[in-house]
């Protein structure tokens, strides 16, 4: 997903379009007491990013970005944390309706320059090993628009651990980090090491 955050968006809209990219993407896979949570594997996705820049001519048609992402339960709890707000600094809680197959997924966020971002995200189960997710996010200096495909493609590859993401290249994992690194690490108590 982090390949998703090179369109030259500022550090604190990185944060923003993080918290909703993680509610929009499969690739951070979608999991709460309401969605379907995730089949354990190896989750490959395609991700087409549109960015546009306040003031600037939209980004020209990008590529997939092609990732994946190791998933189990444990990664499961760690993003329904992450949609319940408040675990990455600068995020807030998303609302989730729906059920079935087909969830929406919104938030609305103070921006850290000012004014608010919003998000929504449609996100449909078409079965137990593909999702198909649609997101915009509109904040004061951007817009974008996210469409994603994910496909489980079986167990994880020796040596992948459990929220390992990264890219996929003719069926080749190349780790680039894990999902737990979103989360900051919380700093030691005066006296503790």
């Amino acid at each position: 997903m982090r390949t998703l955050l090179t369109a030259g968006i500022h550090i604190s809209d990185r944060t923003l379009l993080t918290a909703a990219l993680l509610a929009a993407l499969a690739g951070a896979a979608l999991a709460s007491a309401t969605l379907p949570p995730r089949k354990p594997g190896l989750w490959v996705n395609s991700t087409v990013v549109q960015v546009t820049r306040k003031g600037a001519a939209a980004s020209p048609d990008n590529p997939p970005v092609v990732d994946a992402i190791c998933e189990d339960a444990a990664t499961n709890e760690i993003e329904t944390k992450i949609i319940a707000g408040g675990v990455i600094p600068g995020t807030c809680p998303a609302e989730i309706q729906g059920s079935g197959n087909t969830y929406v997924i919104t938030s609305s966020c103070p921006s850290p320059s000012g004014g608010i971002t919003v998000s929504h995200t449609t996100a449909t189960w078409k079965s137990e090993t593909e999702i198909h997710s649609e997101s915009q996010v509109t904040a004061p200096s951007f817009s974008s628009s996210v469409v994603q495909d994910s496909k489980w493609v079986g167990v994880c590859p020796n040596g992948v651990a459990s929220g390992d993401e990264g890219s996929y290249i003719d069926g080749v994992f190349k780790k680039r980090g894990n999902l737990r690194d979103l989360i900051p690490s919380k700093a030691p108590v005066r006296g503790q090491s």
